[in-house]
C-alpha cells in the first residue's frame, strides 16, 4: 500500500519539488507505529501545503490504508505462521 501511496504522491508532485517531498514522504513510511508518524506527517502538510496540495490530499486520503500493516491486528498477528 505504501509503494501505491508514494506512485500517487510523485504523480501529483510539481516537479520543483518532487525530491524533497520523497523524501519527506519516506521519513513518514519508515516509522514503525501509526502514531509515531503522525508528526512526521503534520510536518510534511506544513510544508507542503502551498506549494503542493495535491499532493497534500493524497497523502490525507491515503495515509490510514498505507500505515495499516503498521499496526496490525493483535488476533492477525501469527496468522501467517506455520503450523506447528
Amino acid at each position: 500500500m505504501q509503494v501505491h501511496l508514494m506512485c500517487n504522491l510523485l504523480r501529483h508532485s510539481p516537479m520543483k519539488v518532487c525530491a524533497t517531498m520523497a523524501a519527506a514522504a519516506k521519513l513518514i513510511f519508515q516509522v514503525p507505529y501509526i502514531a509515531e508518524a503522525k508528526r512526521p506527517m503534520k510536518e510534511f502538510i506544513v510544508a507542503f501545503a502551498k506549494r503542493a496540495p495535491r499532493v497534500v490530499s493524497c497523502l490525507e486520503a491515503g495515509f490510514e490504508d498505507a500505515m495499516t500493516i503498521r499496526n496490525p491486528p493483535e488476533n492477525t498477528a501469527n496468522a501467517c505462521a506455520p503450523p506447528i
